[in-house]
């Protein structure tokens, strides 16, 4: 095999095999692509429920920043586990991990129709 290959054009075998750091950094974005799909189906899902008494536009809106921020810290991500900065597990569980969690706990939110203000102002009156 030729070592001087451009790091893009290694099969995902190969990544997985030699297991360097810009190995791990290649083999984090490709794999952190499927895993943003399958967590952005989730977040589409939960923006796309609409009040019909607000505005449609601001979850339009949401939902392109959290794909300009998630892919930013994707390619973020390559770039500190290639250069040994971060642990490949470490920041797979935390992004892909966490955004999944807050996906799903929104989704849920929504689905069982659970309000934050009501708890809000049972702590308020406590403190009073």
């Amino acid at each position: 095999m030729q070592e001087d290959s451009p790091i893009k054009t290694r099969t995902t075998l190969r990544l997985i095999r030699e297991p360097d750091a810009v190995n791990q950094g290649e083999l984090a974005w490709r794999l952190g692509m499927a895993l943003a799909a399958l967590n952005f189906v989730i977040l589409a899902v939960t923006v796309s429920s609409v009040n019909p008494r607000v505005g449609r536009s601001g979850n339009l809106v949401f939902a392109l920043f959290a794909f300009i921020v998630y892919f930013n810290l994707l390619n973020l991500g390559q770039s500190w586990i290639a250069g040994g900065r971060a642990g490949f597990f470490s920041f797979m569980l935390l992004l892909h991990g966490g955004t999944f969690a807050a996906a799903a706990l929104w989704l849920a939110k929504q689905h069982n129709n659970w309000t934050i203000a009501p708890r809000l102002r049972r702590f308020r009156g406590r403190a009073a």
